[in-house]
């Protein structure tokens, strides 16, 4: 009769069985006797043997199944129409993660710069009303917490999404940014109605640009930081330095004195250069852990 390899030999059979009770003692405690004739048998079975051409043919099923063809790919996922329909999923889906505080307090606080503006300034001038003052650096808080490693519960999900994290924080960007923009459209257009001699146009482009750059500092000094409070405090202070009006004390530069052209320029070099960061995941990587 031929040995069965798989079976111990009668040398090392005490030291197989020894080590088969070490090993059920640990996980079932006392009561490791009632599993081990099942476990004795399962040893005994034969290994279970694989064939390779079996497995390449699951691989090229799973294949064809889970991956479209070049035919596919090519007629549908550069229609327009799927690209707006993935752009408003992404958009549904990161809405559900934002934080509405933030959401909440802009409007607050924008109600309250409009009701001061209306009722306390006497001779308005566009550029020193209340409402352009808190209208850039609301939006620019908010921009600045879209993305939170430290507090943001899907994080290492976003790490291993597909997709990625420049386009995510793509989506986010422009749930908060429009949300402020469509905020500080309907308060110019009230302020306009309730105060006659304030001129629609006027209004919204004393704030609009100042606003998207703000939001962009913030953005780029949360990303590069890693901490949002760094970019949303950044941007206030050097908002508030534009204003503080002391002799030896003043910012070089003063934001609204730009030119419009060079002010849209940096805004939009400071949110590629926040977005180029950001898809950088070996610092999220480094940062969480």
């Amino acid at each position: 009769m031929i040995p069965d390899p798989l079976l111990p030999s009668p040398a090392d059979g005490d030291e197989s069985e020894a080590h088969l009770v070490k090993m059920l003692r640990e996980d079932w405690g006392p009561d490791y006797e009632s599993y081990l004739p099942l476990t004795r048998e399962l040893r005994r079975l034969p290994e279970p043997l694989i064939q390779t051409a079996e497995i390449t043919t699951l691989n090229a099923r799973l294949t064809r199944h889970l991956q479209p063809s070049k035919t596919e790919r090519s007629r549908w996922s550069g229609t327009l129409r799927e690209q707006i329909a993935y752009g408003i999923t992404l958009l549904r889906a990161e809405l559900r993660l934002a934080r509405y505080e933030l959401w909440v307090a802009s409007l607050l606080i924008m109600a309250i710069g409009v009701l001061v503006t209306v009722y306390t300034v006497q001779a308005p001038s566009v550029e020193t009303l209340p409402f352009v003052y808190v209208a850039p650096i609301m939006a620019a808080f908010g921009v600045a917490f879209v993305f939170n490693p430290s507090a943001d519960l899907p994080f290492e999900i976003m790490l291993a999404c597909p997709r990625s994290v420049r386009l995510i924080l793509l989506a986010r960007l422009t749930l908060v940014f429009s949300f402020n923009l469509v905020i500080g459209l309907m308060s110019s257009f009230t302020l306009s109605l309730v105060r006659p001699e304030l001129s629609l146009l006027p209004l919204i482009t004393a704030w609009l640009a100042p606003m998207s750059f703000l939001s962009a500092l913030a953005f780029f000094l949360a990303i590069f930081f890693k901490e949002p409070l760094i970019g949303g405090i950044g941007s206030m202070l050097l908002w508030l330095w534009q204003h503080i009006n002391i002799p030896f004390f003043k910012a070089p530069v003063i934001i609204m004195s730009l030119d419009r052209p060079l002010l849209w320029t940096v805004t939009v070099l400071l949110g590629v250069a926040g977005l180029w960061l950001a898809g950088r995941d070996e610092r999220w990587i480094r940062g969480s852990q």
